[in-house]
């Protein structure tokens, strides 16, 4: 059984979108590591403050979205998620809005 470390980055704000061309552009379902978007995995980070790859484990402050808290993967990156903002990918528009908009604390996953 591998050991999983958790380094504390941080809180950031979060907020939720969906594969669909209004949310993610014409991306043909890639995000911008080239994995595919992925709910409930794929999130967009800033790469000078999440590298691309980098595995995440999200707890979420809002009360409508603490139950998906969880691991994550930083697969994506969008324009209007600069500093301490993480944009998480759901499955449509309104589990997005369900979920809203709020703050969360972000770890970095090592596991060895």
């Amino acid at each position: 059984e591998p050991e999983v470390k958790l380094t504390y980055i941080g809180t950031f704000s979060n907020t939720f979108y969906c594969p669909c061309y209004s949310c993610n552009g014409n991306s043909h379902g890639l995000t911008a590591s080239g994995a595919p978007l992925t709910p409930y995995l794929s999130v967009a980070v800033d790469r000078r403050v999440i590298p691309l790859g980098t595995e995440l484990y999200i707890e979420f402050e809002n009360a409508n979205a603490q139950s998906i808290s969880g691991y994550y993967m930083a697969h994506d990156t969008g324009g209007a998620i600069r500093g301490n903002k993480i944009d998480v990918c759901v499955n449509n528009h309104s589990e997005a809005y369900y979920y809203g908009v709020g703050k969360c604390k972000v770890y970095i996953v090592e596991r060895n």
